[in-house]
């Protein structure tokens, strides 16, 4: 959100707008144009905003699910809902640079859009996000990593209409037990 050309960071703050343009009205008016009054393209923002901040080291995972070498120089961690359709995009991109390349480990963790498991969801865009999630830990409980990102990439392509049904269906096509699968 930006008020006469000013960022305004922190937007969904209580009264946060409100306060920018109060603050606005009360400066003196700036000598430009409407044509100044233009923020960045969004990519360049983005970039921007990327290039500014501090790095974010995540905290280990207790049951990491990587791909790439453990040494590699770059660590991409995608926290990941198996609903999102960005996820989705997202995911196979990382995969790909993680398998071709030898310096890039790419690690998923769940980040389900749901608060009914994640109470940083601030709503329930996704009601089988949990499900899902649960579904490939239960996978790589059975089966080991394999199986996991086997069951990950069946979750990432197959968002729509996902049950409990269709996910265990799914874990016996992949040699799963289905009753141990069901119990993990």
């Amino acid at each position: 959100v930006f008020v006469n050309g000013v960022e305004v960071r922190g937007w969904d703050a209580v009264e946060s707008v409100a306060r920018a343009v109060k603050a606005a009205l009360e400066s003196p008016a700036a000598e430009t144009t409407p044509d100044a009054d233009r923020p960045p393209p969004a990519r360049e923002k983005d970039l921007e905003d990327w290039r500014q901040s501090l790095p974010m080291i995540p905290s280990e995972d207790a049951h990491p699910h990587a791909l790439g070498p453990d040494d590699a120089p770059v660590r991409i961690v995608l926290f990941g809902d198996y609903q999102e359709a960005f996820t989705a995009e997202a995911d196979a991109t990382l995969r790909r640079l993680a398998l071709q390349r030898g310096d890039v480990r790419y690690e998923f963790r769940h980040f389900p859009l749901n608060p009914d498991c994640n109470p940083f969801a601030k709503e329930k865009r996704h009601p089988q996000a949990c499900l899902a999630a649960l579904a490939s830990e239960a996978a790589a409980k059975i089966g080991g990593g394999d199986v996991f990102w086997t069951l990950h990439d069946w979750l990432m392509t197959h968002a729509d209409g996902l049950d409990a049904e269709k996910l265990t269906v799914a874990a016996t096509e992949l040699g799963l037990d289905r009753d141990a699968f069901r119990k993990a």
